[in-house]
């Protein structure tokens, strides 16, 4: 039985941040527990009390999550104080026993939030047994990075279906229904074996077979092999981890046992005669698995199973909302991390249906996650990329990531995924003119990443065309090799995405050391890469590390006159993305800087 409730300080916030405005049941608390620990991640919101309403808020909360998170918690309002003696009540007047069914069996997390009290702490959480009474345990706050205690599994599949009606009948959504059920059931049977990728490990729901089933998670590591049946040598093993989640190949046994006298060697063919109308389609599952490190390899078939079969139910909802007349939109999963939170988010969109007509769906999961409805994050481009994860281009991703802190006091960086660009890229020579088209381009990647647009990242004649067009330049400035400073980068986001910018001037590189507060200040609330423009060289600005008392800050980096391969070790050794001093700015020389604002948006 869990004896600790550990609970993550942004959970934490966000909860406090809540406006509460009735009592009664608010919402879930995701995490995961086992026997000595209960984990609070992140909560969902449920709008009002009613069966329908929670039940549907459970269902959907259910299906965005990874293989093993579960709603293991519920936050409740009341208008008492919060503790133990006041939480049995609470429960007991606001959560019916239907809900705690649901999530039943396991020791459950009570956040007790009192109307009007404006405060909340660690004396909020409790934890209750299935018999609702109140458990001696010890709340903690924790900042501990779920993932790093980790390890991701991603499973991609494509499973056959077959939907079919009787000709003289339209109910669609029953064969779904019985379809999809079917499939589901034949995960739960014998028929169902999970493989480990690059290993010779498989997983059924009985046994284990190439490993040991009591070992920990993280043992898998030690089993990978390379492509040629080779084993991973031990120095590359202690990077597979950072190289992206550990695949698994889903496989169901096709020659399905069957009940009376027919041998189980012999095939078996079902003749059903009678018209009938049939949608053959494949189902492109891809799921998300986030399991800790320490938990038992002889777990995984369970936890796989749970995830995939809620990411079926996810597609058949999919499939049933969307279908017009005999037509299936083929459903297909986009994995999020919104705001860079605990864990993965996994939704599934209709494939042919564009983002611009799902925003009421995406602003329902805003709702749901307690998000701010100021930017998008469940938009198609903003899917998280993992590590490996090629991109269109072969661009690199986020190079700063790999940085350690610039050791001066609070770091604020660029939020979200940009990608690199630099010279010579595109298989284009722009060696000694192009920095700033250059940053421009890095600058654009980064809203498309975020799902502010999905226009294509701009080419040097696309840009200077962009100027003649607005008529900032004149018709000859289009294939030449022309620089363009701060002000051409702007009219550019502007004219190209519709992105406005603030421009700062600064007369001096030495000057450039007393904006800590304003550039802290953007990064903090605009999150943006900057280009910065002076004398003859451009750069991009990811962040600011800043220490408020003494004044003291250093630059990050991102070079783009850079001329050689996507190596990140080369990038990072030699410094083309870095922390750099106030020195490195040039003294004589008069600075612009382009600082893009986010659009209001989701």
């Amino acid at each position: 039985m869990a004896a600790s409730v550990l609970v993550q300080e942004r959970l934490l916030n966000l909860l406090r941040g809540a406006s509460w405005k009735h009592k009664g049941f608010h919402g879930f608390i995701v995490g995961r527990q086992n026997e000595s620990a209960v984990e609070a991640l992140f909560s969902t919101y449920c709008g009002a009390s009613d069966e329908k309403v929670v039940t549907d808020t459970t269902r959907r909360s259910q299906q965005l999550l990874p293989g093993g998170l579960e709603l293991c918690g519920v936050i409740v309002v009341t208008d008492t104080e919060a503790g133990p003696a006041n939480t049995r009540a609470a429960v007991q007047a606001h959560i019916s026993n239907k809900l705690l069914e649901t999530l039943g069996g396991k020791p459950l997390i009570v956040c007790h939030v009192q109307l009007g009290s404006g405060q909340l702490s660690t004396n909020n959480f409790l934890l209750l047994d299935t018999d609702q009474e109140v458990l001696d345990c010890q709340v903690s706050l924790t900042r501990d990075d779920v993932l790093a205690s980790s390890m991701v599994f991603r499973l991609q599949a494509h499973v056959p279906i077959t939907v079919s009606i009787d000709s003289s009948s339209k109910d669609w959504q029953q064969a779904i229904n019985c379809e999809m059920g079917r499939v589901c059931r034949s995960l739960q049977s014998p028929a169902c074996v999970y493989s480990v990728k690059n290993t010779r490990i498989l997983l059924t729901s009985s046994e284990v077979k190439g490993v040991s089933g009591d070992q920990s998670c993280d043992v898998l590591y030690q089993h990978i092999e390379s492509d040629d049946d080779v084993p991973v040598s031990r120095s590359k093993k202690r990077g597979v981890k950072d190289q992206g989640p550990l695949g698994v190949e889903l496989l169901l046994l096709v020659s399905e046992e069957v009940a009376g006298d027919v041998p189980c060697c012999a095939p078996v063919v079902h003749h059903n005669i009678g018209d009938f109308k049939a949608v053959k389609m494949l189902l492109p599952l891809d799921v998300l698995s986030v399991i800790k490190s320490d938990e038992s390899i002889e777990n995984l078939h369970a936890a796989f199973t749970t995830a995939v079969k809620s990411q079926l139910e996810s597609m058949k909802d999919c499939l049933c909302q969307y279908k017009q007349g005999e037509k299936f939109h083929i459903p297909e999963a986009f994995h999020f991390r919104p705001g860079g939170g605990p864990s993965f988010i996994t939704h599934v969109y209709p494939r042919t249906v564009p983002d611009e007509e799902m925003e009421s769906q995406r602003r329902d999961l805003h709702h749901l996650l307690m998000l701010p409805a100021d930017r998008p994050l469940f938009r198609r481009a903003n899917q998280y990329m993992f590590p490996g994860q090629p991109t269109a281009g072969g661009y690199l991703l986020n190079p700063h990531t790999g940085l350690p802190a610039g050791g001066v006091g609070t770091q604020y960086l660029v939020e979200g995924t940009y990608s690199y660009h630099h010279y010579m890229q595109d298989r284009f020579n722009d060696n000694q003119w192009g920095c700033a088209y250059r940053s421009l381009q890095t600058l654009v990647s980064w809203f498309r990443f975020q799902g502010y647009t999905d226009k294509s990242i701009p080419t040097h004649k696309e840009i200077q065309q962009a100027l003649v067009d607005i008529g900032d330049k004149e018709k000859s400035f289009v294939g030449s090799r022309k620089w363009i400073g701060s002000l051409e980068v702007g009219y550019c986001l502007d004219q190209l995405i519709g992105v406005t910018c603030k421009i700062m001037n600064v007369s001096s590189g030495g000057d450039l050391a007393g904006k800590g507060r304003e550039l802290a200040s953007h990064f903090t609330h605009q999150g943006t890469p900057i280009m910065i423009g002076g004398g003859v060289l451009a750069h991009t600005i990811l962040g600011v590390d800043f220490d408020e008392v003494t004044g003291n800050i250093r630059f990050l980096i991102l070079d783009p006159h850079y001329t050689e391969s996507e190596d990140l070790k080369v990038i990072l050794d030699k410094g083309w993305c870095g922390w750099k001093g106030p020195d490195f700015w040039e003294v004589n020389s008069h600075y612009n800087l382009c600082m893009p604002q986010r659009p209001q948006l989701i």
